[in-house]
């Protein structure tokens, strides 16, 4: 008699199982297919600025980049030790200490 039940239970066990993991698959397929459609529209995106880069780098000219704002440093610019002290340290701090 109690085997009956046991039974049921088990049987009714392994139905919500089974609703529940068929409904997790479908929600996975649908959030793969949402992030495929996102992918797209950023791939697409990307190539249609990776051409506006292109089309702007080779018309770049030396007085257009003037125009737009550009000014010649001719003056070098040296990165020295006695700026960055910290540099050599592991820990941030001068390394004689």
């Amino acid at each position: 008699m109690y085997s009956f039940y046991i039974l049921s239970a088990a049987l009714c066990a392994m139905f919500v199982s089974y609703a529940y993991l068929l409904n997790k698959t479908i929600a996975d397929v649908v959030y793969v297919e949402i992030g495929q459609k996102k992918q797209l529209e950023l791939s697409s995106k990307l190539a249609i600025l990776e051409n506006v880069y292109l089309r702007e780098s080779s018309s770049l000219t030396l007085e257009k980049a003037y125009s737009r704002g550009f000014v010649n440093d001719n003056k070098p610019h040296y990165l020295s030790l006695k700026s960055f002290p910290q540099a050599l340290s592991l820990a941030g701090q001068d390394s004689g200490q």
